[in-house]
């Protein structure tokens, strides 16, 4: 089995600049192989407009206050900006990070924010699919160095070539998808590592995702195994069951969730021991995945993080 993954999706919700800083160096130190940030310009859970801060911005700080984990999006919403913007930005954070950067294009997962900023306005789903599909095909082609020409109705490039390159040859594509016809198309066609969210009772959808995705690069004649199955995870992670219980009760209560909510989390989020969430992992495991993402919201839960990294990775690993 190759070395099994781990990353920590992070939202900054609510959070302070410190804190922020302060949960990114944790992560770094701790050994994490990716360092995720969430991409929006509303929240996507609690009050849309409630305080967070800007994802680019942010990891062009953390690639200068960390040294070994690679940073990266999940996702970038691809209506926010044009492809050519993101393959230069991309590059500039390969390098100020020493090549520690990912790529990471989603379609935009709260349709919401966009009329509000002018952005995506009177597009579908499909619509959004279309421009990803096209804006992947454009950075990921400019990254390897590529000179790009190419003509839609989402885009227009007349001989584009960016320089300085990224550090290394090829950048890493993240893709979150879980749509069967398109998504996972798109995951086939340009990913590296594949990401969609689990819990417990969810290995009968994440075996039929993965049956999709293989026939999909089937399709095209791509190895599947050269895609790296990364899903998500929320998790509380403490010494037994009876604790992590308490600290999520209290966590609810910080976040005043409804009871909506809160029923909702408690039914797929993961509590417990390192050694019993990875038993409830089990059926995902026997799936087959190569590693795990953690979700992680503030107030930051530094305890779940250090286990994650010492207790479960290897439990997962050694499976």
């Amino acid at each position: 089995m190759s070395e099994f993954k781990i990353g920590v999706h992070v939202m900054t919700y609510g959070a302070t600049w410190p804190e922020a800083v302060a949960f990114a160096q944790e992560v770094d130190r701790l050994g994490f192989d990716f360092l995720l940030m969430h991409d929006h310009l509303l929240a996507t859970q609690g009050d849309l407009h409630q305080p967070f801060f800007e994802s680019y911005t942010t990891l062009g700080a953390w690639a200068t206050l960390t040294t070994q984990v690679n940073l990266g999006h999940l996702t970038v919403g691809n209506p926010f900006r044009n492809p050519g913007v993101v393959a230069k930005a991309t590059a500039t954070l390969d390098h100020i990070s020493n090549g520690r950067m990912t790529l990471c294009l989603g379609a935009g997962s709260l349709p919401e924010e966009f009329p509000p900023h002018g952005l995506a306005v009177g597009q579908t789903l499909g619509d959004r699919l279309q421009a990803l599909d096209e804006s992947l095909s454009i950075v990921t082609r400019i990254l390897a160095g590529e000179e790009v020409t190419f003509d839609s109705a989402n885009y227009h490039f007349d001989r584009i070539k960016h320089r300085p390159r990224p550090i290394r040859p090829h950048v890493p594509v993240f893709v979150g998808a879980t749509g069967e016809k398109v998504g996972l198309r798109i995951t086939a066609k340009y990913a590296d590592f594949w990401q969609m969210s689990v819990s417990a009772d969810t290995a009968d959808e994440y075996r039929r995702k993965c049956e999709v995705l293989d026939t999909h690069c089937g399709a095209i004649g791509r190895d599947p195994a050269s895609i790296k199955r990364m899903p998500e995870i929320a998790t509380v992670l403490r010494e037994t069951q009876d604790i992590a219980e308490r600290d999520f009760r209290a966590y609810s209560g910080h976040f005043q969730w409804s009871e909506e909510l809160i029923d909702y989390n408690r039914r797929h989020q993961l509590r417990g021991s390192a050694e019993q969430v990875a038993e409830r992992l089990r059926p995902i495991r026997e799936v087959g995945l190569d590693g795990l993402i953690y979700q992680a919201l503030p107030p930051y839960d530094f305890e779940t993080i250090r286990r994650f990294a010492t207790e479960l990775r290897p439990l997962m690993a050694g499976a």
